[in-house]
């Protein structure tokens, strides 16, 4: 019987004497790695949501004594092929029973290609998933769940994240194929400590998120739930539910294939876990998925709202000064008109902005645009400093999960608005304008930005101030300037100001000359 070679180890002293016929044998400790394997096998079988199915190679090996490959044996019934034979039941197909007492068959009805028969067997797929609506948790499930979830974020999965960590250090492949007998020991020591962490894991998540939750009912009722609002378990339930074990349970296939690969089991690899190819589909190694995805499920878990709002923030404030910075080119690069006309690829785009009213109507926006910026610097500046304020803050607040999202997309809905701004600015300065559309749209505009900054400014005063400001000034003033209710006020007069200076510069349009 012929057998496939096995890669070597680099350590001449684990392998036996190569044979005479050229193929190299196995290395000396070959049968150390089953206990490994193993005990992989067995977590991937635990945990894994849809483990991979065992798909044997075709003819790995030749026939011994001239005898067929298992998936190649002898025709049942007699050499008679199964699909091909007679039939039984006298005639009969196997799947047509005949007829009793001399009945007419009864033709079966035709096969529902569309949708699968509802049956008890086969139930609809269509029906709604049984969702929890978080609301009406009650108190006492509410401090259960609350429990589970701060050990899940503070002692749980820190502990898997430092045993994953020990894992992939002890698969080194240059320790494990040069010193095996000391290497394999401690993987087994820690896959013996892996899979009480995961099963109180599981038990945790089953307990805090049973269910698909219910986020259009949660939602909007959910302000008394503090670290059980529905943004935060969504959060974790979507990480749990589409990557946890199965990025683990992946590594862990990976890693007893390099076992088996190397030589140190008595199985074969069957390359059920292809890694290259895991890569190419989710743009890393499985462990590294996972440790991400569960660190930002921590960092989630612990933060306060208000830091979760202010990191929501970040990237709109950089969209603002970006669409800041492109009003005043409009506005700069007017000057370059006459160079621009003789150049017809200039033409071609928005370099500057020609009419009057229209270049007043921006002028007029820069105030807006400077104000919005403004007060999402001074809300995140210093949610994450040291100072007093930030302690008094409790780390939730009594705003729904709705309140508290609308919140955190405030600055990027105000980057999308100020995008819509330079679009209307660029049809108002068109060569045939249509005043009163354009005019109707902008005072929309303008109704609208007034609206979504109302509602926020509602929301900060009475979620996000803290209870007292320090009055003394040798406090840190400036820290504190911008949580001043009297600075707020003085803001919103000054943008209701600017907003008033925007519609009239907006219903000049009226009056622009054709051109």
């Amino acid at each position: 019987m012929t057998t496939m070679a096995e890669p070597a180890t680099n350590d001449p002293t684990d392998h036996q004497q190569a044979p005479e016929s050229g193929f190299r044998s196995r290395p000396k400790y070959f049968y150390l790695g089953d206990p490994v394997v193993q005990g992989f096998k067995d977590l991937i079988a635990k945990f894994h949501p849809q483990p991979p199915r065992e798909e044997p190679l075709v003819n790995q090996e030749p026939p011994v004594n001239g005898e067929l490959p298992a998936n190649e044996g002898a025709l049942a019934n007699g050499g008679a092929p199964a699909n091909g034979g007679a039939p039984a039941n006298g005639g009969a197909p196997n799947n047509e029973a005949p007829p009793a007492n001399g009945e007419p068959p009864v033709n079966p009805a035709p096969p529902n290609d569309g949708e699968p028969p509802n049956n008890a067997n086969n139930p609809p797929t269509h029906q709604p998933a049984d969702q929890e609506d978080l609301s009406l948790l009650s108190h006492d499930e509410i401090e259960k769940r609350e429990a589970l979830l701060t050990r899940l974020q503070s002692d749980l999965l820190p502990l898997l994240l430092e045993q994953i960590d020990e894992l992939c250090e002890s698969l080194d492949p240059l320790v494990c194929r040069n010193i095996p007998r000391s290497s394999f020991p401690p993987i087994l020591q820690i896959q013996a400590e892996l899979e009480p962490t995961m099963d109180q894991i599981q038990s945790a998540m089953d307990t805090v998120c049973p269910k698909p939750i219910n986020l259009v009912a949660s939602q909007a009722k959910d302000w008394h739930l503090r670290g059980l609002k529905s943004y935060r378990l969504h959060f974790l339930k979507s990480e749990f539910d589409q990557g946890w074990w199965a990025h683990l349970c992946q590594g862990f296939g990976e890693a007893y294939e390099e076992i088996q690969q190397w030589g140190f089991c008595s199985e074969r690899s069957k390359n059920q876990f292809g890694i290259l190819t895991y890569i190419d589909t989710h743009g890393s190694s499985p462990f590294n998925l996972f440790y991400d995805s569960v660190m930002e499920t921590i960092q989630l878990l612990q933060q306060s709202e208000l830091d979760y709002i202010k990191q929501s923030w970040k990237s709109g404030v950089a969209k603002i000064d970006g669409i800041l910075n492109s009003i005043l080119e409009l506005l700069i690069n007017r000057s370059s008109s006459s160079s621009a006309e003789q150049d017809p690829d200039r033409l071609s785009q928005p370099l500057f902005l020609r009419h009057p009213v229209v270049i007043r109507l921006a002028q007029s926006a820069i105030p807006i645009l400077k104000l919005s910026r403004l007060l999402i610097l001074n809300l995140t500046r210093h949610v994450s400093s040291h100072l007093q304020w930030n302690h008094e803050l409790d780390s939730f607040t009594e705003m729904s999960s709705d309140q508290l999202q609308s919140l955190a997309k405030l600055a990027r809905a105000l980057g999308t608005d100020f995008s819509h701004l330079v679009r209307l600015l660029l049809i108002a300065d068109r060569d045939d304008p249509h005043p009163a559309f354009t005019r109707r749209d902008l005072a929309h505009w303008s109704r609208r930005f007034k609206e979504r900054l109302d509602a926020a400014m509602l929301l900060v005063f009475l979620h996000l101030l803290p209870s007292e400001i320090p009055a003394s000034s040798t406090i840190a003033p400036p820290h504190y300037a911008c949580l001043d209710k009297s600075w707020l006020v003085s803001w919103n007069q000054a943008l209701i100001s600017a907003l008033y200076h925007f519609q009239s510069a907006a219903k000049a349009l009226d009056n622009q000359p054709a051109t």
